[in-house]
């Protein structure tokens, strides 16, 4: 199995073939992401879960679980509080695709499940197959059926995308394609987009900066809009109502003149204690809608630039700040 590869597989076989597989080659970690209770039961009575505690006990490798609580789920993840290196963590449903993931020791493989040719996008070859089987659907079925799959598709191509990142960063070889940047001018772009998705009125989104402040940086466009971007979706998660600011501002004081900040302000739920310490480590979310990624990319970004980012609950109200410095480029 070749790393950083995506399989998508129709036979059943050649699936638990590939789960075996990937398990038994495990040397340090395994994460299993299910889409659903019934995907994890399958992998269970297929004796997955029996190997996987084995890679634990003979090659102390870390096993981590995320998948939607039944029953039988809540029971065994009571029961693995006594297993050092066995976690299984409660995937809500608002984070479910009908996708299940499993990711080995910075190697992945995502496993779809199709009837239609694997040659083919995700969009075009699960639509083509859920909108066939039925043909006799009326339009707006058609159209749900289709937004479904379209979300679905997302999700699938944005965790695609994350564990690639993290796996880059991990492996320190994530490359940024370098041009000199006006940090105000490159702001503008996620906050709009952000506004085009927010769907709370409750919520005001702004953006703040002083137009005669001439911050420029030396860093990869692309990489620094996903990161604000992930700061904001998170804001929007765990604020219900009032304020959301992104605040460009330059660096002063001894050691900061030298630097800008970029900070996102909320008035939401803010950072819980026991959080702030690993917020920024892989698969840690109280996040309904998240895998935990996120931020563990935003950091790995914002470093690989020379900056550092922290986050820390507003000391004058309610809400988190979450900052970013970032090294001026230095004049020619």
């Amino acid at each position: 199995m070749k790393a950083n590869t995506i399989e998508v597989i129709n036979d059943p076989n050649q699936i638990l073939s590939l789960s075996r597989e990937l398990i038994e080659s495990a040397n340090e970690e395994i994460v299993g992401i299910f889409s659903s209770s019934n995907a994890f039961h399958r992998q269970v009575r297929a004796g997955m879960l029996t190997l996987a505690k084995k890679a634990l006990l003979m090659r102390n490798v870390n096993v981590k679980i995320l998948v939607p609580f039944d029953e039988q789920i809540t029971q065994l993840e009571t029961l693995s509080h006594e297993e050092k290196g066995f976690e299984i963590r409660k995937m809500e449903e608002g984070s479910q695709t009908t996708v299940s993931v499993m990711v080995v020791d910075r190697k992945f493989s995502l496993v779809v499940e199709l009837k239609d040719d694997a040659k083919q996008n995700s969009v075009e070859a699960i639509g083509q197959h859920l909108l066939s089987q039925d043909v006799t659907l009326e339009q707006d079925q058609r159209l749900r059926y289709l937004d479904i799959i379209v979300r679905n598709a997302a999700r699938l191509q944005q965790l695609t995308e994350d564990i690639l990142d993290s796996t880059k960063i991990e492996m320190r070889s994530l490359q940024l394609k370098l041009e000199e940047i006006d940090v105000h001018e490159m702001v503008i772009q996620p906050v709009q987009d952000a506004k085009d998705r927010l769907q709370n009125p409750q919520i005001q989104l702004g953006l703040h900066f002083n137009k005669d402040e001439n911050n420029i940086v030396k860093g990869d466009r692309r990489r620094l809009a996903q990161v604000l971007t992930n700061l904001l979706n998170n804001s929007m998660k765990f604020t219900s109502k009032g304020e959301i600011d992104v605040f460009v501002f330059a660096g002063s004081g001894k050691g900061d003149s030298k630097s800008v900040f970029i900070q996102v302000r909320d008035t939401g739920s803010g950072i819980d204690p026991q959080m702030i310490g690993k917020l920024f480590t892989k698969f840690i979310t109280k996040s309904i809608t998240g895998t935990g990624l996120g931020l563990f990319i935003s950091k790995g970004i914002i470093e690989a630039h020379g900056g550092i980012i922290w986050a820390e609950n507003n000391p004058a109200r309610s809400g988190a700040i979450f900052t970013i410095k970032l090294p001026l480029a230095v004049p020619h």
